[in-house]
């Protein structure tokens, strides 16, 4: 839609590093780039990245862990000259298998609550440094160049950031019209 380096994206990562593309200096403001980039300090400034990162690397670990527990209970489960197995032993494998299985998008769910509770705290701290309404004015350029488009109810969950039109409401609500 925007030629080779359309992408418009700024980000945070590590402890004291900003990122941004080509499309975010093309096709936004001066202003809406400070407000964008003062968004982004604020991840810094509260430490979302080092702790998104830390969430991350420990979800691993824990994942790979309860599939080898679920291996385990399949491999169980399947051999017969692993005892009896009645009804009440097979239906209690059934539900530590699920109760497992939950577990991985249980932390999922939570990982991307919290990122998206760390994306409204970013904005306010935009806005408490004084670029609340050049951050608004980007978003609305943001908002306009995906056409509004809402996401799904169940993508919306497992969505890293809120509904553009979310973020602009809470800023609009702070006093950035």
């Amino acid at each position: 839609m925007f030629g080779k380096f359309s992408i418009i994206n700024a980000f945070a990562f590590g402890r004291l590093t900003l990122a941004y593309t080509r499309g975010l200096l093309s096709f936004l403001s001066p202003d809406e780039i400070k407000g964008i980039l003062a968004h982004e300090f604020g991840h810094l400034n509260y430490g979302h990245p080092a702790g998104s990162l830390v969430s991350a690397i420990t979800n691993l670990p824990i994942t790979i862990l309860i599939n080898g527990f679920l291996a385990i209970l399949r491999h169980i489960e399947a051999d017969p000259s692993s005892g009896p197995t009645n009804m009440a032993s097979r239906g209690f494998v059934k539900l530590f298998e699920l109760t497992l299985q939950l577990l991985p998008a249980t932390f999922n769910l939570i990982l991307m609550a919290t990122s998206r509770s760390n994306e409204y705290k970013a904005d306010k701290f935009a806005y408490d440094i004084g670029y609340g309404q050049h951050l608004t004015t980007s978003l609305y350029q943001l908002r306009n160049m995906e056409a509004g488009s809402k996401r799904m109810k169940i993508k919306n969950l497992k969505s890293t950031h809120p509904y553009l039109d979310d973020r602009i409401i809470r800023l609009e609500n702070m006093g950035c019209r």
